[in-house]
């Protein structure tokens, strides 16, 4: 699936297909028939390389790395266990989405997009938020 959907990206490389757009634009360019329907590329970054383009891929991509940079800071920088706890999970999920998508479409599912999404939000939260350990000003 990989090889095969090179030649989509290169005739769509900044724009992209359009979201959605792979299962009906995959056929046209696969050099030979398959036993199988494939409505997804089995690698989500090809599947965003092919649907969006590599300008909003390459956005999406420095977004999460921000993310994972941010979680990282915060277990460095924060003195307040729980949030470097949760930092090191969020870090650590990053890290699993990262590979896991290599070879996976785990960010069609609704459910699966939704999860990710809380986790990058949390490296923001336990990176900002005051800690109990700082005095208040009333």
């Amino acid at each position: 699936m990989v090889i095969d959907s090179i030649p989509i990206i290169k005739d769509n490389l900044l724009t992209g297909t359009g979201g959605g757009s792979f299962y009906t634009v995959f056929p046209q360019f696969q050099p030979q028939f398959y036993s199988g329907f494939y409505d997804h590329a089995h690698n989500e970054y090809v599947q965003f390389v092919v649907e969006y383009g590599v300008v909003m891929t390459a956005i999406l991509g420095l977004w999460v790395l921000y993310a994972f940079w941010l979680a990282c800071r915060t277990m460095y920088l924060r003195n307040n266990k729980l949030y470097k706890g949760i930092a090191f999970g969020c870090a650590m999920a990053i890290v699993h989405m990262l590979i896991h998508c290599t070879v996976d479409f785990n960010l069609q599912s609704p459910a699966n997009t939704l999860l990710f999404l809380t986790i990058l939000t949390l490296c923001w939260l336990v990176r900002y938020l005051p800690s109990d350990n700082q005095k208040r000003v009333k």
